[in-house]
């Protein structure tokens, strides 16, 4: 297999590998991505101003790879910004983003490069996912990963399909597929808000087929130091995770993954048929089944602003993905 230069060459696929203090399995997510037999990419790297060894790991592997390039950030951007400045980088027509903490099987890109070659209405093509644990052995998926193919389908009906997969939440393979990097920086890329990577995946639906490769190919990990993981994230660190500079303000959470897949339908390229079917379908599949928490959460978020006792607010707002405590 040829490894091509990023120097002078374009790539077909851009990789992008966001990290910060990623030391403990950054290494063998990089081996992986290193040993795809499908060579064609580079691999951009963005550094959120690491405090561990991810700088030395970084350069070590962008001096032996001439297709990988590292860019260190003078300081924390949060998650959304630096997901987003990968993609920024990325000069290929084919980019996916990869989680330090991940694993690739050597078939993966190639496997999604296939798909998207020979089928030219697929925005994203992923592949089934194999959950592995902190010393990357196999174990049993957890209920709460979807398996989304919607291929041969109208944008009604894709998005209609995901808003039932997605409805109380899940974990979505798909935002790690590899997607058509224009189609990609027409959506609203990685928002800066919890959950705002599912509210991306169903925007993609509005702009073409998902695709499904049905190997596992993809390893997630699970562990102990996963950026979110679990049912009890305080949202003070979920909110510093994805946007540093706003920890400390009370944000809308229900009331915002409805406005932005509001915006992902209005926005999307639908004729006005196809876009009033999918505004019935929002009302009627999502919208309708969480009012209760936009009522709940208007209480939530008029109790913190008047500053009510603290043994007065409730605990605890359930989310599109998990359960965020907000006070």
């Amino acid at each position: 297999m040829v490894a091509y230069s990023t120097s002078s060459h374009v790539p077909r696929v851009s990789i992008g590998l966001p990290v910060y203090n990623g030391a403990a399995y950054l290494q063998e997510a990089l081996d992986s991505v290193l040993s795809q037999t499908f060579t064609d990419f580079e691999l951009i790297i963005c550094d959120n101003a690491s405090t561990d060894a991810t700088e030395a790991i970084c350069r070590a592997a962008a001096e032996r790879d001439s297709r990988i390039r590292y860019e260190r950030h003078p300081e924390n951007l949060g998650a959304a910004k630096n997901y987003n400045s990968t993609l920024a980088r990325a000069r290929a027509p084919y980019f996916r983003w990869m989680c330090h903490d991940d694993v690739l099987a050597p078939t993966c890109i190639e496997a999604c490069v296939d798909v998207l070659d020979t089928h030219p209405n697929v925005v994203v093509a992923h592949t089934k996912t194999q959950v592995i644990d902190a010393n990357s052995d196999c174990v049993a998926s957890p209920g709460w990963i979807r398996n989304l193919h919607l291929v041969n389908m109208l944008p009604q009906d894709r998005f209609a399909a995901y808003l039932d997969a997605y409805l109380w939440g899940g974990d979505g393979g798909e935002l790690f597929g590899l997607m058509r990097t224009e189609v990609l920086r027409a959506t609203m890329r990685h928002g800066d808000f919890p959950s705002a990577d599912l509210i991306l995946i169903g925007e993609l639906t509005l702009w073409g087929d998902v695709y499904q490769v049905p190997e596992k190919l993809f390893l997630k990990r699970y562990h102990d130091e996963n950026s979110i993981q679990g049912t009890n994230q305080e949202i003070a660190r979920l909110l510093t995770w994805f946007d540093p500079g706003h920890e400390n303000v009370v944000r809308w959470l229900e009331w915002r993954w409805l406005r932005e897949l509001v915006r992902a339908v209005w926005y999307a390229p639908l004729s006005s048929s196809e876009r009033r079917r999918c505004f019935v379908a929002l009302m009627h599949r999502y919208a309708i089944p969480h009012a209760r928490k936009y009522i709940k959460e208007i209480a939530y978020v008029a109790s913190a602003r008047l500053k009510l006792g603290a043994h007065r607010h409730p605990q605890k707002v359930v989310g599109l993905n998990t359960m965020y405590r907000i006070f």
